[in-house]
């Protein structure tokens, strides 16, 4: 894996990853992350915040977790599209984009109907499409299933070039996570209330991704999600 949690926490700066698979079909480029930290407890809201570097041209995602929020409604900031909202018995995991604008604040409030548990990240994109990033995504949530495998489901892609994302979520920080091996790590953090990860890949030509599953005895109650994402334009003309 290209990066690790410890580096994670760690660092104060927002670092560009590097998830240690070639882009070598002019993909979208994974510019940088912020992990919000610490978590916030009990809450009505939480703030995000996303790299300073922030600049018009770049596409950003968000990874939003909660605990047992399975009945609260959320209110992301003005600007924030819905990817998805995918949930299983106490965790749930909501993903939503932007694109980047000028003047834009580096940090940004989503609010909840009742208190939550919540904690979450924002990653920047470059070269990806700005006006229909996501090409496709799926989701999967489960209750609490010992033994079993935390799986991102295919995706079906309709462009070439797609930069694949994989996010997982569980309620249990302590249970580790060993990834599948054709995808490298962007964040991974683990707190007291859970454990979130964001793993990326490229796929060259149009058609189904594989399913990018954890293997490892995930005990606890556990979200996941694909996200492909459409490169830009002018990488594809480039082409």
């Amino acid at each position: 894996m290209a990066l690790t949690g410890c580096c994670l926490m760690a660092c104060n700066a927002s670092p560009t990853p590097d998830i240690g698979v070639e882009n070598s079909v002019d993909g979208a480029i994974i510019d940088s992350y912020w992990p919000t930290t610490p978590p916030v407890k009990n809450a009505k809201n939480i703030t995000m915040k996303w790299s300073e570097r922030a600049a018009p041209g770049e596409v950003a995602i968000a990874d939003l977790v909660t605990y047992k929020a399975d009945k609260a409604t959320i209110f992301p900031p003005t600007g924030w599209a819905l990817i998805r909202d995918d949930g299983g018995q106490h965790v749930r995991q909501t993903l939503y984009w932007r694109a980047v604008q000028a003047n834009d604040p580096h940090e940004f409030a989503w609010s909840f109907s009742e208190p939550v548990d919540a904690q979450g990240t924002i990653i920047l994109l470059a070269d990806a499409r700005l006006d229909a990033p996501v090409d496709g995504s799926s989701g999967n949530g489960r209750g609490v299933q010992g033994g079993s495998d935390m799986v991102a489901k295919s995706v079906k892609t309709t462009s070439d070039g797609a930069l694949v994302l994989a996010f997982y979520a569980n309620d249990f920080g302590g249970a580790g996570f060993n990834a599948p091996d054709f995808m490298g790590e962007i964040v991974e953090d683990e707190t007291q209330l859970g454990g979130y990860w964001i793993l990326g890949t490229y796929q060259k030509h149009k058609g189904p991704t594989p399913d990018a599953i954890c293997h490892g005895g995930q005990g606890f109650d556990s979200v996941s999600a694909q996200v492909a994402i459409r490169r830009s334009a002018e990488a594809t003309e480039s082409r």
